[in-house]
């Protein structure tokens, strides 16, 4: 994870470490790329502005030359829906973005790979994943998005935009509950 504001560096890491992925962090770019160049991630996550306004873009360009190339999220702030997304960006995610849309998009991210909990972050095994287990909502988002799969005919390459507007609609349909 690279950031360089704290409060969101400890914010993530408890959060991703209660899901059972061990984090790596550093807050800048430079080091950003020089962990990224020492270890084999999976997967990095970092913001788009730091000491510069395109930090994060630099830090997926170096990862998408690595290999194998991490996945990599790119939190932004002005990001606009419809952006292309900017080579070595696996996905863009604007802030604030929900704990379960950051979940859903690493589980997606990471398909494929030996073990998408075995680590987030680095290659060594962890241990099963500890605290929170998915709630109700994420469930049923998670439930949604397989419907807009099948929907599809099974067809890959869109599972990201699945689970986003599969949690759209869902979130949706649980704010007009609690407003009746």
């Amino acid at each position: 994870m690279v950031d360089d504001d704290p409060l969101v560096r400890v914010a993530l890491k408890a959060v991703l470490q209660s899901y059972g992925y061990a984090v790596v962090q550093t807050d800048s770019a430079e080091k950003g790329k020089l962990a990224i160049a020492q270890t084999g991630f999976d997967l990095v996550v970092t913001d788009l502005e730091m000491e510069t306004a395109t930090a994060g873009y630099e830090i997926a360009r170096f990862a998408s030359h690595q290999a194998p190339a991490p996945a990599v999220i790119l939190f932004t702030a002005g990001y606009a829906d419809g952006q292309r997304q900017p080579r070595g960006v696996s996905a863009l995610l604007r802030k604030p973005a929900s704990i379960s849309t950051l979940l859903g998009t690493i589980e997606v991210l990471l398909q494929g790979r030996t073990n998408p909990r075995e680590d987030a972050m680095n290659t060594q095994k962890t241990a099963k994943p500890r605290g929170p287990q998915p709630d109700k909502l994420e469930e049923q988002i998670r439930r949604r998005a397989y419907q807009l799969y099948e929907q599809r005919g099974g067809e890959e390459g869109n599972e990201l935009q699945d689970w986003l507007q599969a949690e759209a609609e869902i979130t949706q349909r649980s704010k007009r509950r609690t407003a009746a």
